[in-house]
């Protein structure tokens, strides 16, 4: 489900791409602030409420997770899914608010694939993720330590890997 291989072959202007770039204003306004990062994993009800987003739990939520633009509030579905899925859908739905916020809403298959790219930077910091491979951590030490799914875990490996090498 995760497209991101194809990160940013799609035509964006210049503005936009330096936006996606790891270094983004708003994951470096949020790493920043000492409060949402002050430890592992990351707390995302910190980050909503710094966003000044809500989140609320109901009933046959479209694909488990999505962003009330009106209410300005995430809605989580009441299930049984695994609850790492839940909170890389919710970084997700925190990257199109940012997203949205920034250039105006779109639903394109180009803006789907930067709210993962946000969502990954925002759950697994590249540095912070670079250095723990860089110390020993494997896969599932990277997984634990950020609360991710080892899918994510594999995806942001793969692509610190390719980069160091």
């Amino acid at each position: 489900d995760l497209k991101i291989d194809q990160e940013l072959n799609y035509s964006l202007s210049r503005e936009e791409v330096n936006y996606f770039k790891e270094d983004n204003l708003e994951i470096k306004t949020l790493a920043t602030n000492k409060v949402i990062f002050e430890k592992r994993p990351l707390n995302l009800s910190k980050v909503l409420v710094f966003l000044g987003l809500n989140a609320e739990y109901k009933e046959n939520v479209k694909n488990f997770v999505q962003l009330n633009r009106n209410t300005k509030t995430i809605e989580i579905n009441k299930d049984d899914v695994d609850i790492k899925l839940k909170f890389y859908k919710i970084a997700v739905e925190i990257g199109k608010y940012v997203i949205d916020s920034n250039f105006g809403v779109s639903d394109s298959e180009a803006r789907n694939i930067q709210n993962h790219i946000f969502a990954i930077n925002l759950l697994m910091p590249y540095n912070e993720t670079r250095n723990k491979l860089l110390i020993g951590y494997t896969l599932d030490h990277l997984a634990d330590y950020f609360n991710v799914s080892y899918e994510v875990a594999h995806y942001r490996y793969n692509y610190i890997v390719n980069r160091i090498i």
